[in-house]
């Protein structure tokens, strides 16, 4: 891959994690299986722009494809259930389209309400 080509891949997966960092309040760590639509199978790690379940999340990660032996980093969009996620988005070092699905520890998307007053 040429220098220039990388850096601009590099540049938009900055500019696409920059852009989640605000909705990063409560993060999810996810771990799953990934499909490149070029052929490969492999695993993935990413963070997720929330643990909410039943909520649509920004993602961005890494991925390994053992049969390959390459490398890949990705950002995408995906939606969480209950302890899981399903995620569509870019692989920047392998130049093509993935889903995943996998593992995320979510936690229910109803807020608590807030404790009453403390009387002094």
């Amino acid at each position: 891959m040429e220098t220039s080509s990388m850096k601009k891949h590099l540049a938009l997966f900055s500019i696409l994690l920059a852009t989640t960092a605000p909705a990063f309040a409560a993060p999810g760590a996810f771990f799953g299986i990934v499909y490149n639509f070029g052929g490969s199978v492999g695993v993935s790690l990413k963070a997720l722009s929330t643990n909410r379940e039943e909520r649509g999340a920004f993602s961005a990660g890494v991925s390994y494809f053992p049969l390959t032996n390459k490398f890949g980093i990705d950002a995408g969009a995906g939606y969480l259930f209950r302890n899981g996620a399903a995620t569509a988005g870019w692989d920047f070092l392998n130049s093509n389209p993935q889903m995943c699905m996998g593992y995320v520890n979510t936690k229910t998307g109803v807020v608590p309400p807030p404790p009453p007053p403390r009387i002094t």
